[in-house]
Formats: C-alpha cells, sequence, structure tokens
C-alpha cells in the first residue's frame, strides 16, 4: 500500500508542477502583450502628435502668407469656416493615425500570445 501512497502522492505534486508551470506560461504571455500593447500605445501617440505639429505648423504658415489679419468682415466667416473645417480634418487625420498604429498593435499582439 505504501507504493501507490507514494505514486499517488508524487501525481498530486506532479498536477500542482502543471498548474504552476501553466500560470507562469500564462503571465509571461500575458507580460509580452502588454508591453506590445503600450509600445504601439507610444508610437501611436508620437506619430499622431507629429501629424499634429506638421498640420498645425501648415495652417500657421498659411495664415501668415495669406496674411488673414487683413481679412474684410465680409469674408471673415468664410475664412474661419475654413480654419475650423481644416482643424476638424487635422484632428480626425491625427484619430485615425492612432487607431490605425493601435490595430496594427492589436493584431501584433495577438500573434505574439499564440
Amino acid at each position: 500500500m505504501s507504493d501507490s501512497d507514494d505514486l499517488g502522492e508524487e501525481l498530486r505534486d506532479n498536477l500542482q508542477l502543471r498548474r504552476e508551470l501553466k500560470d507562469e506560461i500564462a503571465k509571461a504571455t500575458d507580460s509580452a502583450s502588454q508591453r506590445v500593447s503600450r509600445s504601439f500605445h507610444r508610437i501611436g501617440v508620437f506619430l499622431a502628435m507629429f501629424v499634429l505639429a506638421v498640420g498645425l505648423a501648415l495652417i500657421i504658415s498659411d495664415v501668415v502668407r495669406l496674411r488673414l489679419w487683413d481679412t474684410r468682415l465680409d469674408e471673415l466667416p468664410m475664412v474661419l469656416g475654413g480654419l475650423v473645417v481644416g482643424l476638424i480634418i487635422l484632428g480626425l487625420a491625427c484619430l485615425a493615425i492612432y487607431g490605425l498604429v493601435r490595430a496594427i498593435g492589436w493584431v501584433v499582439g495577438g500573434f505574439m500570445a499564440s
């Protein structure tokens, strides 16, 4: 009987070790996936801010080149409307770039997890 008790205890220890190993592998996989996600978040924010800075620089250069401060009052609504539309398009472009980079990160993170 003692041989079967020893065998049963060894099997329980083996199962416990397997559970612990499975948990460690899951933690390592989650950690790598989170690092990939965090890295792509940073890249997305950087690219979106870069596009925003370039877009704002171009808008400001247009303001200076067109000398918008010399516009007449009857032209002002059209000029401000164009400026607002340009800023909205710039904001949507930044969001699209960030979303695209995050989607790529999501796909890469999915491959890293499997």
